[in-house]
């Protein structure tokens, strides 16, 4: 996955950097696109992966103790309580399944809401695992969605305020897909079925116990 992840990046980034405009033409939108690949396919293998622990939200409640070379503050998020640890997974379902396609939005405001929600998901990987250059190269992926496309979007939508309401709609539009996919309630029981996609129900931390001690 890395491989081919770095290379087709690499394959568009020089046609990206060979383009005569400043933002970097067509390519531009080639990028853009990888990012939404790589993102959405990064939710989309946890969701059809039916593995209980992602259908459940319980996912991180034992993934900083077993990610890749877990750093010192991993122990730090492994011993949130539960509730929180499943906000956290449901906020990285929305991250990688939803707010991608904002990257694709022909308005810079609604795309660089898109490339924000992404960066804390990314810093938190990178704070509480080590996984080389995967992480930074994910957040560079983001530099062509957060520019400006001045030769491209419509004159009215550079104007402020119709900046501020592409930023109003698509956190609206986010917020909204939480809690479509994700009611408050379920979440804060600790046998419930939090997701929308769930099929069991069962909910157990004998593992956390057993990494305790």
């Amino acid at each position: 996955q890395w491989d081919i992840f770095l290379l087709e990046t690499g394959f568009a980034a020089v046609f990206y950097a060979a383009a005569a405009s400043d933002d970097g033409g067509p390519f531009n939108w080639v990028l853009r696109a990888i990012a939404v690949k790589f993102l959405v396919m990064s939710g989309a293998v946890k969701v059809f992966a039916e593995c209980p622990t992602w259908q459940t939200l319980t996912a991180l409640e034992y993934h900083f103790a077993s990610t890749c070379l877990p750093t010192a503050p991993a122990w730090w998020f492994h011993s949130l309580p539960p509730v929180v640890l499943r906000l956290g997974t449901a906020c990285m379902f929305l991250t990688e399944l939803v707010a991608p396609w904002l990257l694709l939005v022909p308005w810079t405001a609604v795309r660089r809401v898109g490339c924000v929600v992404q960066v804390p998901l990314q810093l938190g990987i990178m704070l509480t695992g080590n996984y080389n250059w995967f992480n930074l190269h994910t957040l560079a992926l983001l530099l062509p969605a957060w520019a400006d496309d001045d030769g491209v979007s419509p004159r009215l939508l550079r104007k402020r305020r119709w900046s501020l309401l592409g930023i109003c709609l698509s956190t609206t539009a986010l917020a909204y897909a939480f809690l479509k996919l994700f009611p408050v309630e379920p979440l804060l029981v600790n046998n419930a079925i939090p997701t929308a996609w769930s099929s069991s129900s069962s909910s157990s931390r004998w593992w956390r116990e057993d990494v305790v001690r």
